[in-house]
């Protein structure tokens, strides 16, 4: 709930998907921030956004990632990636966004032509 700016009823997910390009711009959906627990014992991390709970493994690099996000600034899709591990292929961050986005929590500033 807190991830959903204390409104109970968080909006149900996107049905599409979105393909983000790398010279795409987002921002995250003002008021709202995307929360973080992590479980290091059972190597897994959540992401709360909008009252919807996401789980990936443990990876440090998505702490400043969504930190990032949560500044609130229009990012360039390229410049954020370059937060995550560097041996990552940019499709596992645009994936990232890809669920960001589908449960509300940025949105698509600038889309490339």
């Amino acid at each position: 709930m807190h991830s959903n700016a204390g409104y109970r009823n968080a909006p149900f997910p996107r049905e599409d998907r979105v393909s983000l390009a790398l010279q795409d711009r987002i921002q995250i959906e003002k008021p709202y921030k995307i929360l973080l627990r992590e479980s290091i014992a059972t190597e897994k991390m959540y992401i709360y956004v909008r009252g919807h709970k996401v789980e990936f493994r443990y990876f440090s690099c998505l702490i400043p990632f969504i930190a990032k996000i949560n500044d609130g600034e229009i990012l360039r899709v390229d410049a954020l990636l370059n937060l995550l591990d560097a041996s990552w292929s940019p499709n596992i961050g645009i994936y990232i966004l890809s669920e960001l986005h589908r449960c509300h929590g940025i949105r698509i500033v600038d889309a490339a032509a």
